[in-house]
C-alpha cells in the first residue's frame, strides 16, 4: 500500500478502520481485534518511516546543491584518493528502528546524473562519485568516484582504510513510492523473490551514498586507492547492506577520538526489550527465542504469535510440495469445500486423501483467497491489486477454468442428480452420434419357433414393421460471474447460479418426455383403443377395479402375429394429485370398507389388498392438468424399461448430464464478468406401445 502521510486524532482512527476493512487483512486476520493490532502496528512504523524519509529528503536536497557547486570549483584531480563501490546488491535491508525489512526497487530508482555527493555516516561530505550504474535486473547500484573534499572527515575515511577499518556504505534516498508486503506474500523485486513482510520501495531518486561503520547487505564491496599509491581495497555497503569487506587504503592516519559507549544504558535497554518479548510471547518460547536472537521488534513479535495460534495453508518450504499444495484439483477442492457443493466422500473419491487434506487448509479462503494462492505459486503476487486490474491479472495467470470449471459442474452434477426424476426409472437409455432423426424398429417379430422338419430346414421369422422415431435436440443457457461478484468474492452467487441451472437441466429433460405422455390418448397415435392400451369412462378412475382392469388389458396385449407378448408391468405412473391413491394401493395391507354406516367407518374389508407391492409407485406433478395439457386423473402402468420400453431417452455420445465450458473474460461485450454456457443433448420418445397403459381416470 503507498506510504501514508502522518495522520492523528481522528484522520488517524478513519485510516486504521480502512486498513482493517481491506480484503487481504480480512482474511488474515479474521479477529477484528487483531486486525486492529495489526493495522495499527503497520500505521506506526509507517508514520516513522515518512517522517525519516521527510527529513532526509531536505537534508540531502541542500548537501546536493552544495557538494554540485564544490565538485565544480574543485575539478577532479588525477592525484586524489578514487574508490570503486558495489552499493547495493537489491536484496532486503534493515533501516534504523522500522519494524520489517526494506528493499529498493531499482526499476523504479532515479539517479540524476553521475555526480552524486559522498558522504561518512550520511553527514559529512567526503566527495562525489564520477559514474553510478544502476542494474535493475541484475539488482545492483555501482559507483565510481574520487575522495575530493578536503574535510577531517574525508582524510579520517581514507586514514583509517589504510589501518585496515571495514568501512562499509549505505544508499540516501528519497522516498517517492512504497508498498507495503504482508506476511507470507510474495513479489518478484529486482529479479529475485522477497517474502513478507517488508517493504518495497517502488519508486525512489538516488541522493547520496555514504561510508559508513554498520549496514546492513552482506554482499557490497569498494576499492580505494590512495593519493600516490597503488589501488587497494576499501570496503563500503549500501544502506541496509550488512558484508563487511576488508578495505586497504595508504594515506596518513589521522587522529581519532573513539566515542565511550553507555554500556550500562544499553544492557538495560536490551533486557527491557527481552521481557517485553518473552511477555508477548507467552508460551511460544521458539518465537521468543527466534525474535531475541533476530532482533525483532516487540510489535513482530506479537504478530508472529497472532499467526502462529490461527490455522494456515501448507507450507512445507519445498518448492514442489508448494506447487502441489496449490494445484487445479486441491483448489477446486477447496472451494467445493467451501460453498458445500460435495461432501468429503465424494471429494475423497474423486481426489484422494492428500488432495483434500491440503483442500482442508485453505477451504476457508475463498474465491479470491484461493486464486490469491494459485497465482503466487505461478510466481505472480495479486492479492494487492483491486478491481479490474485483480480480475485481469487472476485470468491471465492463473488456468481459472481449471479451478472453478470443475466446482460448476459439480455444483450443477449436485443439483442435476438431486431431483427427484422419473425419467431415468422409466425409460431405456440410448446413444446417438449425431441430431440426425433415428428410425427404430418395434422388436416384435413375426412367425414362431416350429418344428424342425426331417430335412433340418429352419423356418425364417421377421422383424415388424412397426417403427418410431428418435432425434436429439440441443438445450443450453449461459452462467457468468459479473465483475461486482467476483470483487466481491461471491463464488456463493456462481454455484447457486450453476446449481439453478443443473435443476433447469433435469426439469427441462422431464417436461420432454411428460409432454409426449401428456399428447396421447382415445384419438392419438400411440395409446389408443384400437391398440388395446388405452381406456376411458367413469369407472376407470384409479382403484383396485380399474386397476384389475388395466392388468387383464395388459395381459392380453399381442404381437403383430397374434402372439401374446407375455410382458408383465411393473411400474404405476401417476400425477401428483393421485400420488396418496397410488401409495395406498401400493402399500395397504387391506382394503378400506366402502358403503357402511358411519358408526363402523374404521372397519375394515376382511378382503387382502391383492396390489399390495404389485408395482412401483412413482409420481410426477408434469403429468398434472396445468402442464403440457395434463391430466389429474389419468394414470399409467408401464413395463420395466429393461424389459421392454414404453419410453426411450437419447443423449449425444452417452452423456447423459448437462455440460458445462468456460468461453472468456469479457467474451460477452455486454457483460462485465466471466462467463460459462451451460448445454445439454438429448432427444425423448415413446417406444414400444405394447410395453405401457393408458387409463383417462375419467369419462
Amino acid at each position: 500500500m503507498p506510504l501514508p502521510e502522518r495522520r492523528e486524532g481522528e484522520e488517524h482512527k478513519a485510516f486504521i478502520q480502512r486498513c482493517m476493512a481491506d480484503d487481504v487483512m480480512v482474511r488474515e486476520f479474521p479477529d477484528a481485534g487483531q486486525r486492529q493490532a495489526v493495522c495499527e502496528s503497520q500505521a506506526k512504523g509507517q508514520a516513522q518511516m515518512a517522517k525519516s524519509n521527510e527529513q532526509k529528503r531536505v537534508d540531502l536536497l541542500c548537501d546536493a546543491e552544495l557538494q554540485i557547486t564544490a565538485a565544480a570549483g574543485q575539478g577532479e584531480s588525477a592525484a586524489l584518493p578514487t574508490f570503486h563501490m558495489l552499493a547495493y546488491t537489491g536484496g532486503p535491508m534493515s533501516v534504523g528502528s522500522f519494524p520489517v525489512p526494506v528493499v529498493i526497487d531499482l526499476a523504479g530508482l532515479v539517479v540524476r546524473g553521475q555526480k552524486i555527493p559522498i558522504r561518512e555516516g550520511h553527514h559529512h561530505r567526503i566527495g562525489h562519485s564520477t559514474s553510478v550504474t544502476v542494474d535493475a535486473q541484475g539488482g545492483q547500484i555501482a559507483a565510481d568516484g574520487v575522495v575530493s573534499c578536503t574535510s577531517r572527515y574525508a582524510r579520517e575515511v581514507v586514514a583509517d582504510a589504510q589501518q585496515g577499518f571495514p568501512w562499509q556504505a549505505s544508499i540516501g534516498a528519497r522516498v517517492v513510492r512504497s508498498q507495503f508486503l504482508p506476511e507470507k506474500k510474495m513479489a518478484k523485486v529486482n529479479g529475485r523473490d522477497v517474502s513478507g513482510p517488508c517493504q518495497i520501495v517502488r519508486e525512489a531518486i538516488l541522493a547520496e551514498i555514504s561510508f559508513v561503520e554498520i549496514g546492513a547487505d552482506m554482499n557490497t564491496h569498494t576499492s580505494v586507492a590512495a593519493q600516490e599509491k597503488e589501488n587497494q581495497n576499501m570496503s563500503e555497503q549500501a544502506s541496509g547492506n550488512d558484508q563487511p569487506q576488508e578495505v586497504v587504503a595508504e594515506a596518513k592516519p589521522a587522529a581519532v577520538t573513539p566515542a565511550v559507549p553507555d554500556v550500562e544504558s544499553e544492557i538495560a535497554a536490551r533486557l527491557e526489550r527481552a521481557a517485553a518479548i518473552q511477555a508477548a510471547c507467552g508460551d511460544h518460547l521458539d518465537i521468543a527465542a527466534k525474535a531475541l536472537r533476530e532482533k525483532w521488534s516487540v510489535e513482530k513479535a506479537q504478530l508472529e504469535v497472532m499467526r502462529a495460534e490461527r490455522p494456515l495453508p501448507p507450507d512445507s518450504g519445498n518448492d514442489e510440495r508448494q506447487r502441489e499444495s496449490t494445484s487445479n484439483a486441491v483448489l477446486a477442492a477447496a472451494l467445493c469445500m467451501h460453498e458445500r457443493i460435495a461432501d468429503d466422500k465424494t471429494l475423497l473419491a474423486e481426489y484422494g486423501e492428500q488432495v483434500v487434506n491440503d483442500a482442508g487448509a485453505i477451504s476457508k479462503c475463498g474465491l479470491r483467497g484461493v486464486v490469491d494462492l494459485a497465482a503466487r505459486a505461478k510466481g505472480r503476487e495479486i492479492s494487492t491489486l483491486r478491481g479490474s486490474d485483480w480480475i485481469r491479472a487472476a485470468f491471465s495467470t492463473v488456468d481459472m477454468p481449471g479451478i472453478l470449471g470443475p466446482v460448476a459442474n459439480k455444483a450443477l452434477a449436485a443439483a442435476f442428480s438431486g431431483i427427484n426424476a422419473v425419467v431415468p426409472r422409466i425409460a431405456r437409455t440410448a446413444s446417438h452420434v449425431n441430431f440426425h432423426s433415428h428410425t427404430v424398429y418395434s422388436m416384435a417379430l413375426n412367425g414362431d419357433l416350429e418344428e424342425i422338419a426331417p430335412d433340418g430346414e429352419l423356418k425364417h421369422m421377421n422383424m415388424s414393421e412397426e417403427s418410431y422415431t428418435r432425434q436429439l435436440k440441443t438445450r443450453g443457457a449461459v452462467l457468468t460471474i459479473t465483475r461486482q461478484d467476483l470483487i466481491n468474492d461471491e463464488l456463493g452467487a456462481f454455484s447457486q447460479a450453476a446449481q439453478a441451472i443443473g435443476r433447469k437441466a433435469a426439469i427441462a429433460r422431464e417436461r420432454a418426455m411428460f409432454a409426449l405422455f401428456n399428447a396421447t390418448g382415445a384419438g392419438a397415435s400411440h395409446f389408443t383403443t384400437a391398440r388395446g392400451n388405452y381406456f376411458e369412462g367413469a369407472a376407470t378412475n384409479l382403484q383396485s377395479s380399474s386397476l384389475a382392469t388395466a392388468v387383464q388389458m395388459f395381459a392380453d396385449q399381442t404381437g403383430p402375429d397374434g402372439d401374446p407378448i407375455l410382458v408383465e408391468p411393473k411400474i404405476l405412473l401417476v400425477p401428483s394429485a393421485l400420488k396418496v391413491t397410488a401409495k395406498e394401493l401400493m402399500s395397504s395391507q387391506y382394503l378400506l370398507a366402502t358403503g357402511l354406516a358411519s358408526t363402523s367407518a374404521a372397519r375394515r374389508d376382511p378382503a387382502q389388498n391383492v396390489w399390495q407391492g404389485a408395482f412401483e409407485p412413482m409420481s410426477t406433478t408434469l403429468l398434472g392438468a396445468t402442464y403440457d395439457d395434463g391430466s389429474n386423473t389419468a394414470w399409467y402402468l408401464l413395463a420395466d424399461p429393461a424389459d421392454l420400453p414404453a419410453c426411450e431417452i437419447a443423449y449425444l455420445n452417452g452423456q447423459a448430464e448437462p455440460i458445462v465450458e468456460y468461453f472468456g473474460l469479457d467474451q460477452n461485450v455486454d457483460t462485465l464478468g466471466v462467463s460459462w454456457r451451460c448445454y445439454y443433448d438429448f432427444g425423448c420418445a415413446l417406444a414400444e406401445y405394447r410395453a405401457g397403459l393408458k387409463s383417462k381416470g375419467a369419462a
